[in-house]
């Protein structure tokens, strides 16, 4: 387990600790002891959370805030939630869905493709970039603010670093290679994108040309987190490489909003960046996939433990977590062959009481087409599972889009609009999505980038039964 306490949150461990042992006794609201109603009176609540509720305790909390905070807990445990959070209620088998709210619109005629996008966690609020800047959503997609300029950075990938905690509260990563070093900077702000301010994290020498894997996580507007691995070659020569292909594996953390950072420290290393089920709890699996590490802090500490019942010649596919109302974690992953050639793999559960640090098998399961869990899979609640992956050859190629109501034990097939291929999903709630994919192209039409396929952001109000492209003019 790697943890280093030395830098961290500027937190007070103990009210946490009191308040955390005593909402996981019991979903019911119990009357609320003198001790622990006095440590909840101690904190203030955490701004900008993700869907479900995510907690922190932090030192310094306002009369107001602390009464904010009372209510804000009992709300929760009545609800069944965890400290940490999950998504939203728990669907029954064979559930269907709610009513989405107004009409999604379809683009029109001459309106470009938005680019990269992203939900804040504060109700349907979202981000979506095009090339003239940054608008918002606050009715999951409906309607959008006029565009904001974004921040110059110098790195062409930054655009995909944003991240929001709300409609004003967010930051932007870029990693700059000049003169042989490389610059982490970020670009803060809070007023929506209005105005930003920088600062260096880090300043770190080239190394023959090998390029950082840099991950950021925002807790909420003033706490934070950024990790940093280094490659020991420019492209690992094994197709699944393991964590010993890096080094200088670190990581800084904030706590005043950006504006300064601590570190370095030693951190877990990172192949791609962590899966999040909010901005406390998630999780990255090993180059070898027979391994995941968890973290429920942000990203500050992990908890790294071997997946049981997986042999040598197997791997963990696309592994998918979550929490439930009681705090535990759930993780459905796809076990394949590890010559990475299958014409089916069952969906395996596994559930951990102990914060990641071990792992007990629940059940196996099959999907209708037998290939397991597609590359992007998400939980929308703690029983309710989405996935999609492509299946076929031919052009355009077409996807599966899979639920699951029963905690992955039973899948269904959905009717989708014809994606060919989906490369990112995030979810407000059960009924309000995006993805990054590409669509057949409308009969009679020329699309990009090939003439047949359509590519950009798509959004969903009915939990992926209908899509439509997030456009602007």
């Amino acid at each position: 387990m790697n943890e280093h306490p030395e830098v961290g949150f500027d937190i007070d461990p103990e009210l946490e600790a009191i308040v955390h042992a005593a909402l996981r006794r019991s979903i019911v609201p119990p009357a609320t002891p003198g001790p622990v109603r006095d440590a909840i009176e101690a904190m203030a609540t955490n701004r900008g959370a993700r869907a479900g509720a995510q907690w922190r305790v932090w030192r310094g909390a306002s009369a107001l805030a602390s009464l904010a905070a009372v209510v804000a807990v009992l709300a929760i445990v009545g609800a069944g939630l965890a400290l940490r959070g999950g998504g939203p209620a728990a669907a029954t088998p064979g559930a269907t869905l709610g009513t989405p709210g107004p009409a999604l619109p379809d683009p029109s005629p001459g309106e470009k493709p938005a680019t990269a996008f992203g939900w804040t966690g504060h109700g349907l609020t979202a981000w979506a970039t095009r090339a003239d800047g940054l608008r918002f959503t606050e009715d999951g997609g409906v309607t959008w603010s006029s565009p904001v300029a974004l921040p110059a950075t110098g790195d062409p990938s930054a655009e995909e670093s944003l991240d929001f905690v709300d409609r004003l509260d967010g930051w932007q990563t870029s990693e700059i290679l000049e003169s042989g070093v490389w610059h982490l900077r970020v670009q803060r702000t809070d007023d929506g994108g209005a105005t930003w301010r920088a600062s260096e994290v880090a300043s770190l020498a080239d190394q023959a040309g090998i390029g950082l894997n840099v991950s950021s996580n925002l807790v909420d507007a003033t706490h934070g987190v950024l990790l940093v691995s280094r490659p020991v070659e420019p492209q690992p020569v094994a197709s699944s490489p393991t964590a010993a292909t890096y080094r200088d594996c670190t990581k800084y953390v904030t706590n005043d909003g950006g504006a300064t950072w601590t570190g370095p420290t030693p951190s877990i290393c990172l192949f791609g960046g962590p899966k999040w089920v909010n901005r406390r709890v998630g999780e990255f699996s090993d180059g070898d996939h027979r391994a995941v590490s968890v973290t429920v802090d942000g990203g500050q500490t992990w908890r790294t433990a071997e997946l049981p019942g997986i042999s040598q010649d197997q791997l963990a596919w696309n592994p998918t977590l979550d929490v439930d109302s009681l705090g535990r974690l759930h993780l459905l992953v796809t076990v394949v062959p590890a010559t990475e050639t299958w014409s089916s793999a069952p969906v395996v559960s596994y559930v951990s009481e102990d914060d990641g640090s071990t792992w007990t098998e629940e059940f196996r399961s099959t999907t209708p087409d037998g290939l397991g869990l597609g590359n992007w899979t998400s939980a929308l609640g703690p029983d309710h599972y989405v996935t999609v992956h492509q299946i076929g050859t031919g052009t355009p190629m077409q996807d599966d889009f899979l639920d699951s109501f029963d905690g992955g034990r039973t899948w269904s097939e959905v009717t989708t609009s014809g994606f060919s291929e989906a490369t990112y999903m995030d979810w407000a709630d059960e009924l309000h999505g995006m993805l990054d994919g590409i669509k057949d192209c409308p009969s009679g039409e020329s699309c990009d980038p090939v003439g047949t396929q359509s590519g950009g952001v798509f959004l969903t109000d009915d939990g992926g039964r209908t899509w439509h492209q997030l456009a602007f003019p």
